[in-house]
């Protein structure tokens, strides 16, 4: 936790929070806002470590700590009579959590850009990994170099609900194609990248 704040000291509270999800509670339930809680998943999946995330955060299941004993919501209760109902989803029925089934009708869905961020993570052996800061010091901005065995990539990601401009300077020019990111509003040219509110890019080198 200390390597990763001193990256950038404005996320402190931010990531102090998403590293301490396991022991504190789901992450939508201590971060409320749905784009905050779904990059913290992706700044998760996207360190060198064994990540732990609980059940049910795929799809921005809430509940604290103390009340994780909710189903995992495969749908709706009224709708599907195979939906467990030895726990009433009081907490998940009240946040509006959208079960999986009708996530999986949603390409942009929480569940598909945590499933395709686990299949980038997991074929590219990022829980072996090396980190180290990429240099960029902006306001709200998160970005660290993953050195795999094969590749380096450049990871970024905007804590901010806005569109955030940088330029790829340096070692980091050469980093400017797009690998994976959350949605497809990521912007690379010209030595210059956007990217927007609560987005994350990974990068690899383009020459």
């Amino acid at each position: 936790l200390q390597k990763i704040t001193l990256l950038n000291k404005d996320t402190t509270q931010f990531l102090m929070l998403t590293l301490n999800a396991d022991s504190l509670g789901r992450i939508i339930s201590m971060l409320n806002i749905k784009e905050q809680a779904a990059q913290a998943q992706n700044i998760l999946l996207t360190l060198p470590c064994s990540v732990i995330i609980n059940y049910g955060d795929e799809l921005q299941m809430c509940g604290s700590f103390a009340k994780f004993n909710e189903p995992f919501m495969w749908n709706y209760q009224h709708i599907d009579e195979g939906q467990t109902t030895w726990q009433k989803g009081n907490q998940n029925k009240k946040k509006k959590t959208m079960p999986l089934n009708f996530q999986l009708a949603d390409s942009l869905s929480v569940y598909y850009e945590t499933k395709s961020l686990l299949a980038f993570r997991n074929n590219n052996l990022f829980i072996t990994t090396k980190f180290e800061s990429a240099g960029f010091w902006q306001k709200n901005i998160l970005a660290y170099y993953i050195n795999t065995e094969g590749n380096t990539f450049l990871v970024i990601h905007n804590l901010s609900n806005s569109s955030q401009q940088l330029k790829l300077e340096g070692n980091n020019y050469s980093y400017q194609k797009i690998e994976w990111q959350n949605g497809f509003g990521v912007l690379v040219a010209n030595g210059e990248i956007s990217v927007p509110a609560y987005g994350s890019v990974v990068l690899s080198k383009k020459f």
